[in-house]
């Protein structure tokens, strides 16, 4: 079987080609043949002056000027209407299509995805959790926060860089902002418990120690450096307690991280449909020999979805924490 294209493939490739594209020929082919008759009348408007004898010499040049000018603008634009007309065509009207037929209310959320703008990207969370010796019940859970910021609006846009610690159990120890600070897209400032150079940016209230620092982040460039934050609290909780953290923003693929003693469990909840999803998209795995064990979320978390950490001292029938979760990674469907 010969691999050379015979001329009846290259015809036919060519009829294919010229009617799937008809309309863009024709288009171009008028303004072509516009253009031609444009540069006639200015070169010789007196072939135009002997056919129609009310014409002078000088209108027949200036309607050559304009089919010429005509000619180069429509050609031009063309292209850059098309494409205005599609981006508009998706971002205005495209949700309304793919939602059709939903409730309106999900036809809301189809068009807040569509629009967003300003995500977190590489969102890493660390807990570390370790018993209180002098007071037994009670761990001290030091949480470390890291992620990057993507802000594809095309202008720059505020962002509100928050951590925050409760203070329930502030009798058996303090719940502290411990560091916080932020580089790249040229922010940059290290804030620490150590250097005392909080101010004003860590308040208190009944209930919680916060951080709030509002910085500026500009439009993220293709090849351009990441705008990273990053935060660690401490806090004191029971032996047998959870954590909530909230998204406030758009996460991608979050990672969360525990280290806790051989003698505990834990459990990582995601707010997510993929969490009862069989078999399970997020990956579960221990990174070393050690108990700090890793789940990931293969998957985008949308404002205010959560993920749930719960710990607990384990029964003598239970396996620590290494264990267990290599036992889940052998378990069929999981």
């Amino acid at each position: 079987m010969s691999s050379k294209l015979s001329l009846t493939d290259l015809a036919a490739a060519i009829l294919i080609f010229v009617w799937h594209r008809r309309w863009g020929i024709v288009f171009y082919g008028g303004m072509a043949l516009l253009a031609i008759a444009g540069l006639a009348l200015i070169h010789n408007p007196l072939g135009l002056t002997r056919w129609i004898t009310f014409i002078s010499v000088e209108v027949a040049q200036e309607f050559g000027k304009a089919f010429l000018v005509a000619a180069i603008l429509a050609s031009s634009v063309d292209i850059y209407v098309k494409r205005r007309l599609v981006s508009d065509f998706v971002r205005d009207v495209s949700s309304f299509i793919e939602g059709l037929g939903l409730p309106q209310e999900f036809q809301e959320e189809i068009r807040f995805i569509r629009n967003i703008d300003v995500y977190r990207k590489a969102f890493e969370i660390t807990y570390t959790i370790r018993p209180i010796h002098e007071s037994p019940g009670y761990v001290r859970v030091d949480t470390f926060i890291k992620f990057d910021v993507v802000n594809l609006s095309g202008q720059t846009r505020p962002f509100n860089h928050r951590l925050s610690s409760e203070t329930e159990h502030q009798q058996v120890g303090p719940s502290e902002i411990i560091h916080a600070g932020a580089r790249g897209c040229s922010l940059e400032y290290s804030l620490s418990r150590q250097q005392r150079n909080f101010g004003s940016t860590v308040t208190r209230n009944t209930s919680s120690v916060v951080f709030q620092k509002e910085s500026l982040v500009p439009p993220t460039q293709p090849s351009g450096a990441a705008c990273t934050y990053w935060g660690n609290m401490t806090s004191v909780s029971k032996e047998k307690d959870s954590d909530i953290f909230f998204f406030p923003q758009p996460t991608l693929r979050p990672e969360v991280r525990v280290d806790c003693p051989e003698d505990m469990e834990v459990d990582v909840y995601f707010g997510h449909r993929y969490q009862d999803k069989k078999p399970s998209p997020i990956s579960r795995a221990s990174e070393s020999d050690d108990v700090l064990t890793l789940w990931q979320l293969p998957a985008a978390c949308l404002t205010w979805h959560a993920v749930v950490v719960s710990w607990r001292k384990k029964t003598p029938d239970q396996p620590n924490c290494q264990a267990l979760i290599r036992g889940r990674e052998r378990t069929p469907g999981d």
